[in-house]
């Protein structure tokens, strides 16, 4: 969402309003913390196209099917940018979307469901 989306949503909301986070884990809502930035990742095509054609064991790029190199493309197309650490991006290798993340503030509290306890 486009913060020019998320002020139009505010907009249409009393002044006094409360505007809560939904946790889907838990059932509940919780209020908004922080704001931070970060960067999500994606791989760039020619990176990405030599990885998927070692994995279909192609050493060289002559004598690629045509069909391969279209589903390469359609599966690049797909792909979407992605959070991960940042100690993990190396090289020139990947393409960066700067996007900020509305943190849900730590309630202190705790419930449990099959699987275990969950704190929020």
């Amino acid at each position: 969402m486009k913060v020019k989306q998320l002020k139009a949503l505010l907009a249409d909301l009393p002044d006094n309003a409360d505007v809560m986070l939904w946790n889907g884990y838990v059932q509940t809502v919780v209020p908004i913390g922080a704001v931070d930035s970060t960067c999500l990742f994606k791989e760039k095509f020619e990176s990405f196209r030599k990885h998927c054609l070692i994995e279909e064991g192609y050493r060289s790029d002559r004598d690629i099917p045509e069909q391969v190199e279209e589903d390469i493309k359609k599966h690049y197309q797909k792909m979407q940018y992605e959070y991960v650490p940042q100690e993990w991006v190396t090289g020139a290798n990947n393409k960066t979307k700067k996007v900020f993340v509305i943190s849900a503030k730590v309630m202190r509290e705790s419930t449990f469901d099959r699987i275990g306890s969950i704190s929020y």
